[in-house]
């Protein structure tokens, strides 16, 4: 499946919907290959093939990141695998384009952690690894972007699994420079996480604001069980 752009994109993350109906598991085995916006003319690969879960637990999509760059043509190749969790032929709804996040698999460093729900999920990638923070609050995560750039929009996500019941999380931003002096650009608020909008929160800034550390407090977490902080994914971007 090749897409073709009318001019060329900046991408980080290709997101490939299945049956948004479905209720069975299926695995696809996927690669994805490109053509740069470096006057290229042949697709080169992204990525190798890997098998990919499209599940109703997972809300039967998956998000794909490639190397971030400019891309003037997308490619999806699908390869046929035997297996009873494999489909006789490949399928796809929709596909969906987004930009690198500017924390992706960058430094990020946080209130203690319970168990296994590490700090480092939170730029992996991932959205079904998650962190928790130790009680009581609050609990503090800074990302380091390792540069200095112009940040518009800020996406908090939790697993998207509908499973996890609704809860708001009261969240405070701040931004800087130097990782010493910090400057509140989101005072406290309460974001609600909800399941059947893939507990994902979205904020755009009414003006961009230069920064390098991002700081993210959390107050309160109103999930039943007495968690603390919780946050599987945050993205950045210009």
């Amino acid at each position: 499946l090749s897409i073709f752009f009318d001019e060329a994109k900046r991408l980080g993350t290709v997101r490939i919907y299945g049956d948004m109906d479905s209720n069975i598991y299926q695995l696809q085995n996927i690669a994805i290959f490109a053509i740069r916006a470096d006057g290229a003319s042949t697709f080169v690969r992204l990525t190798n093939s890997d098998n990919y879960e499209f599940s109703p637990a997972r809300g039967n999509y998956v998000d794909i990141n490639i190397n971030p760059g400019e891309y003037t043509a997308v490619q999806i190749r699908f390869y046929h695998r035997d297996g009873h969790a494999y489909p006789e032929t490949a399928f796809a709804s929709e596909i969906a384009f987004y930009p690198a996040s500017l924390s992706f698999n960058k430094a990020v460093t946080a209130t203690a952690h319970e168990d296994v729900y590490v700090a480092n999920n939170i730029t992996d990638g991932n959205r079904f690894t998650y962190y928790e923070s130790q009680k009581p609050f609050p609990a503090e995560i800074v990302i380091d972007l390792d540069g200095v750039f112009d940040i518009s929009v800020i996406s908090m996500h939790l697993p998207p699994l509908m499973q996890w019941e609704p809860r708001s999380q009261e969240i405070e931003i701040l931004v800087s420079l130097n990782g010493v002096d910090y400057t509140t650009i989101i005072a406290k608020t309460m974001y609600l996480f909800d399941p059947t909008t893939a507990n994902v929160v979205e904020i755009t800034l009414d003006v961009p604001q230069t920064a390098q550390y991002v700081k993210f407090i959390f107050t309160a977490n109103t999930a039943p069980g007495n968690y603390g902080a919780q946050v599987s994914q945050i993205n950045i971007f210009e």
